[in-house]
């Protein structure tokens, strides 16, 4: 529930909001709400570690996707979902 927050908040401060962002508090805030609204838990440290990266470059990804999509002027909307990793 907590990226929700975040992602709200990131969209009224900017209309180009991006999901992706630099601050390892943010970016643990999106992880543990992405794993707690979709029911993930990891067996290991270096699972829970890979899937952790791999979920912050699908943020690049899903920004890079909103931006084309922007410029093109389509309505499609890329972000976090139970598909993202």
């Amino acid at each position: 529930m907590i990226y929700k927050l975040v992602v709200a908040m990131a969209i009224v401060a900017s209309a180009s909001a991006k999901l992706f962002t630099s601050d390892p508090v943010l970016q643990k805030a999106l992880w543990d709400g992405f794993k707690s609204d979709h029911g993930r838990s990891y067996e290991t440290i270096a699972d829970e570690t890979h899937r952790f990266h791999v979920f912050l470059e699908n943020l690049k990804l899903a920004d890079h996707r909103n931006e084309r999509e922007q410029k093109r002027g389509g309505s499609a909307v890329y972000g976090i979902t139970k598909f993202l990793i």
